[in-house]
């Protein structure tokens, strides 16, 4: 520890030399990297000045275009102006012509249009003539429409009449009928009543044999003996009855002379109506015959047809001429406008004129050829200007950046910057090396710290638990067997081997149940006494008195014996759950390898199981078992499907 503590003082000195040393050489390189900049900037700066100078005098021969072409756009200018005044006198001219043609043209139209208008003045002097005779039309059509009306109306009430006469007769069908049952009805009840009387009278005797009470005198002979009183007719009415039936034959009799009544005043009505029809008809017949107006409706439109051709004429004559009295008065407007636009014009363009020739006079050009080679179009004007100014912008910028530089750099020299970069990285290569040679001191004296704080911690609890760790080294080999040399048994198998006893005794009780009393499972005993004791299971053949191991059971045996263990084992559960019940067993295919008899006895316990009340279900596809289940859950496949179904469930 002392001499790692040596070692990083000494790495740790050497480190703060170098890392001086480095730090100086990186300021170093620093101010030198930013010297170099400057007069690498300075050159940069010397070449673009030259190619802006060297730009502006390739631009010289644009510059003088731009000189012409400016001088001579205001001359330009005006002698376009004049030019399009020249062209609009020239339009103005030709536009009077032509309005002197359509006025001419628009006279003569209305002249035609008056003359037309002439016509159909004197036309028109006939609608007077036909306004009467539609006049007398109308009044006759009126007097033809009154009459027909009058006859429809003498129609519709005879034709009303018939269906009054049509109805009574019904009425006094229906009344007759209605009559004609009422009268049977009454004689109906006069043959019931008459009947109940003779019964009735019939019965007298045996109604007063039923008043008779012995030793009372009779009401006929005064005798307080009865020796044979008459007995009651059967079927014979009583007095009460006699007496609905009289009042019933009231009350048809009644009903029969209202309807009788209503008969008779429906034929009164029918007779009435039947007047009332005949009244109507000869109405009717009285009235004059209808005269002939289609004739008359045919005049009656001729002469609206002509009437309205007449008026119609004479209104489009008169639209007509004052169209056309007003295109002449607007053509005229138009002209006068039009010789007044030209003379204006024409006083313009020689204005126009007179300042294109003085403005030519007063420019650099003697003529209107040497102005018309100067002249260039706005946008060519516009990208020479763009040309120049952006050329002379970069000349400028590139004297200020020129300027500036020179004024930074102050006149100091390009240092050697490759020898200066060799050098710093010969440090940082060095430093490097000397930060690793630190880190790795110092992790060294850190871990030789934690060593021998360890050491010394170890001893201390070396000290402390010795006699400990002796006891519990003695314990654990007890536990585990290894204190016993013969046995070799541990405290696990000992425990797993007293918990399989339990449950071997249980799975016998089962086993000698289902094998008739054959077999009996007994844990095995070691082979010998050298081998640590396992937990193996025998089992003992009654048949044969042998012991042998459970591998020799044949398939049957075998699922049998695993019944009872796996029966036996949830019962030692219970045991070790206090008494905690396992309600369900389940158990998987293997009864198919039993014989009838044999599996009578696995059902017969596994019944007994059921009969304790726990849930055992079994999963096989032995036939003799679907048939003694009584619920089951059957999985049946059809193709690729499988589906499921619930049999023999309440």
């Amino acid at each position: 520890l002392a001499a790692g503590r040596a070692a990083a003082a000494a790495a740790k000195g050497a480190l703060e030399q170098v890392t001086a040393d480095h730090d100086a050489s990186a300021r170093a390189l620093g101010a030198a990297g930013e010297v170099d900049a400057l007069v690498r900037g300075v050159a940069d700066a010397e070449r673009a000045l030259a190619v802006a100078t060297a730009a502006l005098d390739d631009l010289r021969p644009a510059r003088e275009e731009l000189v012409r072409a400016e001088a001579a756009a205001e001359p330009e200018r005006l002698r376009q102006a004049s030019a399009e005044l020249d062209r609009e006198v020239a339009g103005a001219a030709r536009e009077v012509e032509a309005g002197d043609v359509r006025l001419a043209a628009a006279t003569d139209v209305a002249a035609v249009a008056r003359r037309r208008l002439e016509a159909a003045v004197t036309a028109l002097e006939a609608v007077e003539g036909i306004d009467r005779r539609l006049g007398v039309i109308a009044e006759q059509l009126a007097a033809i429409a009154t009459l027909r009306e009058t006859h429809a109306a003498a129609g519709r009430a005879l034709a009303a009449a018939g269906t009054a006469v049509a109805a009574q007769r019904e009425a006094e069908a229906t009344a007759a009928a209605a009559a004609t049952r009422a009268s049977a009805t009454a004689d109906s009840a006069a043959d019931a009543l008459r009947e109940a009387r003779r019964l009735h009278a019939a019965d007298a005797a045996g109604r007063l044999a039923a008043l008779l009470a012995a030793d009372d005198p009779c009401p006929v002979c005064g005798s307080r003996h009865h020796p044979a009183p008459a007995r009651p007719q059967p079927g014979a009415p009583d007095d009460a009855a006699v007496e609905k039936l009289d009042e019933a034959l009231a009350k048809a009799v009644r009903r029969r002379d209202q309807l009788v009544a209503a008969a008779a005043a429906a034929v009164a009505a029918r007779v009435e109506a039947e007047g009332r029809e005949g009244a109507a008809r000869a109405s009717r017949d009285a009235l004059p015959a209808l005269p002939e107006g289609e004739s008359l409706e045919r005049e009656r439109g001729d002469l609206g047809a002509r009437r309205g051709a007449l008026v119609a004429d004479h209104a489009a004559a008169t639209a007509e001429v004052a169209t056309a009295e007003g295109e002449v008065r607007l053509l005229r407007e138009r002209r006068a406008a039009a010789v007044e636009r030209q003379q204006t014009l024409t006083r313009q363009a020689a204005d126009a004129a007179c300042a294109f020739a003085a403005a030519l006079a007063a420019s650099p050009f003697a003529t209107e050829g040497a102005l018309a080679e100067a002249v260039r179009p706005a946008d060519v004007v516009a990208a020479l200007r763009q040309r120049i100014a952006r050329a002379e912008q970069q000349a400028a910028t590139a004297r200020d950046l020129l300027a500036d530089r020179r004024t930074r750099l102050g006149g100091r020299e390009a240092p050697d910057l490759p020898a200066l970069q060799a050098t710093h990285a010969a440090l940082s290569e060095k430093r490097a090396a000397l930060l690793t040679a630190d880190e790795d001191a110092r992790n060294t004296v850190s871990w030789l710290e934690s060593l021998v704080a360890a050491h010394a911690d170890f001893a201390a609890r070396q000290g402390r638990e010795g006699p400990a760790a002796q006891a519990a080294h003695r314990l654990q080999q007890m536990v585990t067997g290894q204190a016993h040399a013969v046995e070799r048994l541990s405290l696990h198998r000992w425990v797993l081997g007293a918990v399989l006893e339990q449950v071997v005794a249980h799975a016998t009780v089962i086993l000698r149940q289902m094998t008739r009393g054959r077999y009996e499972l007994v844990r095995a005993e070691p082979a010998s006494r050298g081998v640590a004791a396992g937990l193996d299971i025998d089992v003992l053949d009654h048949w044969t008195g042998a012991c042998r191991g459970a591998r020799t059971l044949s398939g049957g045996e075998t699922f049998l014996a695993s019944l009872a263990l796996s029966l036996a084992l949830a019962r030692t559960a219970e045991e070790h759950q206090g008494g905690r019940r396992l309600e369900t067993v389940f158990i998987d295919e293997g009864f198919g390898a039993l014989d009838a008899e044999t599996l009578e006895y696995a059902m017969a316990a596994l019944q007994g199981l059921r009969a304790e009340g726990r849930v055992v279900g079994v999963i096989s596809h032995v036939e003799e078992m679907q048939r003694s289940i009584p619920v089951q859950l059957r999985l049946l496949r059809r193709g690729d499907d499988t589906t499921t179904e619930i049999v023999g469930a309440p």
